[in-house]
C-alpha cells in the first residue's frame, strides 16, 4: 500500500463544504482555497510487494447478456408442479399419535393374575413351614419333610419375586402411557412428566405414596369424576388398590426389620410375617389386575353384547300404497269414502236431488 498520490489537475473540483468550484490548484495543495476543507483529490493505490507476481484475475471477455427464455427443442417439458392450490398446512398435532395402551394393560393384568397365584402358593408353603415349626415343639420331624418344606418355600418365594418384577416391568410403562392417553382423552395437559411418574413409581419408600398419586390421577381422568376444586376424583377401585399397596409395603418393611433379629422368636415371627406378606402381595396383584381391566373397559368402551348388532325395524304399514285408479275403484265399491268432488257428482246424478251448497271432504 503506497502513500496517497495526487490525482491529475482538475478545474471542476467542487468543495464538499462551501460548494465552490476551485481554480487550477498548484502542486501539493489539497484544501479548499475558500474555506480550507480537504478536497477529494487523492486516493489510495494498492500495489503488490516487490518480487511477487501479479495474481489479479484477468477478464477474458465481456459476460454475455440475457438472450431470452430457454428454447426447448423437443417441445415444452411435461414435468412440473401439479395444477393444485397451495394452502398453509396446520402443524401436526403431537397428541394425535397417542393411543391407549390397551394391549399393555391386558398383559399387565395377566401377569398380575399369575403373580397372585404364585404368591398364594408361596403363602401356603410358609403356612406349611409354620405348621412344621409347631409340630417340632413336641415331635421329632422327618428330615425329608423339612427339606421338602424348605424347597417349596424357596422355589415359591423366588418365583413370586420374579413374577412381581415382570409384572412391574409391564405395568409401569403401561401406567405412564395410560396417564398421557387419559389426559389427551379428557382434553387436559399432563400434570406430571415421564421422569416424575417414574420416580414416584420406582423409588422405594416414595412409591408408597407416589404410586397411589399416579394411579389415582389416571383413574380419575378416565372416569371423568372431579372434586369440588376441579381435580380428578379416583374411583373406589383405585382407592382400594392404594390401600392394599400401603398395607403390603408396611408389612414388607416390618418383615425386613424383624428379620434382623437372631433369636428363635424372631425367626418364628418372621415366618408368620412372611405368610402375611405373601397374602398381601396376592391381594395387591388381584387389585392390580382388576384396575388394569377396568381401565381397558374405560378406554375401549363396554364389550358388545349378544344383541349389539340387532336393529329395531319400524312398524309395517297398515295398508299398502295404492294408485289413483285403484283408489277410485275402491271408493266406488264403498270400501273407501268418496272425495268431495265424487260426492257432488253422485248427488247430481240422483234424480230429485239438489247439489249441496258446500261439499265437505270426508278424507280431510
Amino acid at each position: 500500500m503506497s502513500r496517497p498520490a495526487p490525482a491529475a489537475r482538475r478545474t471542476d473540483v467542487r468543495c464538499p463544504r462551501c460548494a465552490r468550484t476551485q481554480p487550477p490548484l498548484p502542486a501539493g495543495v489539497f484544501h479548499c482555497l475558500y474555506c480550507g476543507t480537504p478536497l477529494p483529490l487523492q486516493r489510495w493505490v494498492a500495489h503488490p510487494p516487490p518480487g511477487v507476481p501479479d495474481t489479479r484475475p484477468r477478464r477474458l471477455g465481456r459476460r454475455p447478456g440475457y438472450t431470452g427464455p430457454p428454447a426447448y427443442r423437443g417441445g415444452h417439458p411435461r414435468w412440473g408442479f401439479p395444477p393444485t392450490l397451495w394452502r398453509w398446512v396446520d402443524p401436526p398435532d403431537p397428541d394425535a399419535a397417542v393411543t391407549p395402551p390397551v394391549t399393555a394393560l391386558r398383559s399387565a393384568a395377566f401377569a398380575a393374575v399369575v403373580t397372585a397365584v404364585v404368591c398364594v402358593l408361596a403363602g401356603l408353603a410358609e403356612i406349611r413351614r409354620f405348621v412344621l415349626m409347631l409340630r417340632g415343639r413336641t415331635d421329632v420331624l422327618s428330615g425329608s419333610d423339612v427339606r421338602v418344606s424348605d424347597a417349596l418355600v424357596t422355589l415359591a418365594s423366588w418365583t413370586a419375586l420374579v413374577c412381581a418384577v415382570v409384572t412391574a416391568a409391564i405395568a409401569v410403562p403401561a401406567i405412564c402411557r395410560a396417564h398421557r392417553a387419559a389426559a389427551v382423552r379428557a382434553g387436559k395437559t399432563e400434570s406430571r412428566d415421564l421422569r416424575s411418574m417414574l420416580l414416584r413409581l420406582l423409588v422405594p419408600v416414595w412409591n408408597i405414596y407416589g404410586a397411589g398419586q399416579v394411579v389415582s390421577e389416571v383413574d380419575g381422568l378416565l372416569s371423568g369424576a372431579v372434586t369440588e376444586s376441579g381435580r380428578p376424583r379416583p374411583s373406589a377401585r383405585a382407592l382400594g388398590w392404594w390401600a392394599c399397596w400401603i398395607l403390603s409395603s408396611v408389612l414388607t418393611s416390618v418383615v425386613l426389620a424383624r428379620g434382623l433379629g437372631a433369636s428363635l422368636q424372631a425367626i418364628a415371627d418372621t415366618v408368620e410375617l412372611h405368610v402375611a406378606v405373601d397374602l398381601a402381595a396376592a391381594l395387591v396383584a388381584v387389585a392390580t389386575a382388576v384396575l388394569m381391566l377396568s381401565w381397558v373397559r374405560l378406554f375401549v368402551g363396554p364389550r358388545p353384547g349378544r344383541y349389539a348388532s340387532w336393529r329395531v325395524a319400524g312398524p309395517a304399514p297398515s295398508r299398502a300404497r295404492i294408485t289413483d285408479g285403484a283408489a277410485a275403484a275402491r271408493r266406488s265399491s264403498g270400501v273407501l269414502p268418496p272425495t268431495a268432488a265424487e260426492a257432488a257428482e253422485l248427488l247430481a246424478a240422483e234424480p230429485g236431488s239438489a247439489a249441496p251448497e258446500r261439499a265437505v271432504d270426508s278424507d280431510g
